[in-house]
């Protein structure tokens, strides 16, 4: 998660119904970074008086410049949720341009090569798409990526005309669609593990036919369980939190039981809450066996007392934060 800070300010009353902590689901706008956003709501909250300044602020998953679409930006508390999110399956939608590579693998870039598209039925390009789903899929980060060599970002380096070894890593497709076939262009939707590349999918998948391809488009559509229909634009978003729209109508703005819903739950008592409130490693321990035995694929849960707010996140396998009321 990217995160930042706001700096204290004086003498200001403070939205007592807006949430302290929790999430705003924005649909990013093309053209700016995801940073950019988190720097823009993070503006808008304080201008709008909806939190005291010092809040923590930032996204749970980075999207391109070019790539519109589910942007959820936690803020106070819940930027313990951003790792979730981060790890999270996400869901897309774009065009492939067919017969064209560019050095960026997106139409930002400059075109690089260029091929013959085989004129390939929608059926055929569907079977091609459907083997990424129904067989192991070993994917190579782009240069263009903020993945790390040494310390650096791919993206610094392929600046710098460098194109360096990367290791292929295991990427899981849950599904792949393809529809719209023209000459040169494939719209999809594909659902995929977190940390999967679109623009190189597109790569592989046009690999597989004999030619090359880029993105044109790409849009995120859902975000784990949260979907783009129900994030506002950042243009309403920042006009309703800076003119004072009453908080119980911001549909975008999410707290942190919303935002965990989905987690599994392991129940705890008010004495194991107090011991866990205290750090007590024996019943952090037993918390924790509690939890894996009855969730053993599950990397993230939460502790929680009488159905009420969770008291505490497990983070893959471990229990690293203890969240506040």
């Amino acid at each position: 998660m990217s995160e930042v800070r706001a700096k204290p300010k004086k003498n200001t009353t403070f939205d007592p119904a807006f949430p302290q902590s929790g999430a705003l689901l924005i649909d990013k706008p093309e053209g700016i970074t995801s940073n950019d956003v988190a720097f823009k709501i993070r503006k808008a909250l304080s201008m709008g008086e909806r939190l005291p300044w010092g809040f923590k602020i930032g996204h749970g998953g980075t999207l391109d410049p070019f790539a519109t679409g589910m942007l959820v930006i936690f803020y106070g508390e819940a930027t313990k949720l951003a790792n979730v999110y981060l790890r999270s399956q996400k869901s897309y939608s774009g065009h492939i341009q067919l017969g064209a590579r560019t050095d960026s693998a997106d139409y930002t870039g400059k075109i690089v090569e260029e091929a013959v598209v085989p004129p390939l039925s929608l059926n055929d390009w569907q079977a091609l798409a459907d083997e990424f789903v129904r067989e192991s899929y070993l994917q190579t980060p782009p240069m263009y990526s903020a993945k790390k060599i040494d310390g650096r970002p791919l993206y610094h380096l392929a600046r710098e005309g460098r194109d360096v070894e990367r290791e292929a890593v295991l990427k899981k497709i849950y599904e792949f669609k393809l529809s719209a076939l023209s000459p040169t262009g494939l719209n999809f939707n594909v659902r995929c593990e977190s940390g999967t590349y679109v623009r190189t999918l597109a790569e592989d998948l046009a690999t597989k036919a004999g030619t090359l391809a880029h993105l044109k488009s790409l849009r995120r559509t859902a975000s784990s369980d949260l979907t783009v229909a129900q994030a506002a634009s950042m243009t309403d978003a920042i006009e309703q939190l800076t003119t004072g729209a009453p908080a119980s109508g911001l549909k975008f703005v999410m707290r942190i039981p919303e935002l965990a819903q989905h987690l599994p739950v392991s129940a705890i008592n008010a004495e194991e809450e107090e011991k866990l409130r205290r750090g007590v490693h024996a019943t952090i321990r037993d918390l924790l066996e509690r939890f894996n035995s009855a969730h053993p694929d599950a990397l993230y849960g939460l502790l929680r007392a009488d159905d009420r707010f969770p008291v505490g996140l497990i983070h893959e396998k471990q229990l690293q934060r203890v969240m506040n009321r």
